[in-house]
């Protein structure tokens, strides 16, 4: 009995603490979406007038990439920009899909790596090659080096052939590949470090592993800083469908997403 008291304290410190990061969080993310949003000063050297105009008054069309850190919710907001019109693109899925079904990339993965990387349908096991790149530094090097090029390829051909579509391009270390250039415009989904880890161990990821992967992205701070627009995603979906509400009204104009 003596140590429930003490032990029972602990976990009411560190949910308030948590609780407060998240408050503290959301507000300065929420003030950072406001200034961003309505002053847009790092978008192109462009005054807010001249995107204003450039997003409400022309039929120019739009190439937004889309970034953040693992666990942020990425995935939802893509298909938050799909519903409301944007044609989308996940490179992760593009990933995904060269290591399962590319023949060049199967056989170089077991060339490198060995046949025990062999999936039951013939492609690669992606759980087990991540296992083993996340800790390696060279192999994860040489990993992306054969993926990265096949993937640019891949969006840039689909933007490409529908050229008159706004376009939301997901990539995850798109301020690490320096592929701003690409786009006109960058946004970032963040959330608290507590819903970050939250998020990934109900994947079946450790905590030794969700490190591992997060040392070999930019912090996500620092990706929030150089992002023209930040999404926070720790409250509901309604909460960030009204983020994404007010960008779309103020510069896209497409159909609203449902808030209830």
């Amino acid at each position: 009995m003596p140590n429930v008291l003490p032990i029972f304290l602990l976990k009411a410190i560190q949910g308030i603490c948590q609780m407060i990061d998240s408050v503290l969080f959301m507000i300065e993310i929420e003030y950072k979406i406001r200034l961003n949003i309505n002053t847009f000063g790092n978008f192109n050297d462009a005054s807010y007038a001249v995107f204003n105009r450039y997003c409400r008054l022309s039929k120019i069309t739009m190439k937004m990439g889309l970034t953040g850190g693992i666990g942020c919710g990425k995935s939802t907001v893509v298909a938050a920009f799909g519903e409301a019109g944007f044609k989308c693109c996940e490179t992760d899925a593009i990933v995904k899909q060269l290591l399962r079904e590319d023949p060049e990339v199967i056989a170089a993965v077991v060339a490198h790596f060995g046949r025990d990387f062999i999936s039951e349908s013939g492609g690669i096991c992606r759980k087990k090659l991540a296992e083993v790149v996340f800790r390696e530094k060279d192999l994860l090097q040489w990993l992306e080096n054969l993926l990265h090029p096949r993937v640019r390829l891949t969006w840039q051909k689909r933007v490409a052939d529908a050229p008159n579509a706004h376009w939301c391009i997901e990539i995850p270390l798109l301020f690490e590949k320096n592929l701003e250039k690409h786009f006109d415009f960058i946004v970032c989904v963040s959330c608290s470090n507590g819903n970050q880890l939250d998020r990934l161990r109900q994947r079946g990821l450790s905590d030794g592993q969700i490190s591992a992967r997060n040392a070999c992205q930019l912090p996500l701070n620092e990706k929030v800083m150089r992002s023209n627009v930040v999404f926070s995603n720790d409250g509901t979906k309604s909460f960030l469908n009204a983020q994404i509400n007010y960008f779309i009204e103020n510069f896209v104009h497409r159909k609203k997403l449902p808030v209830t």
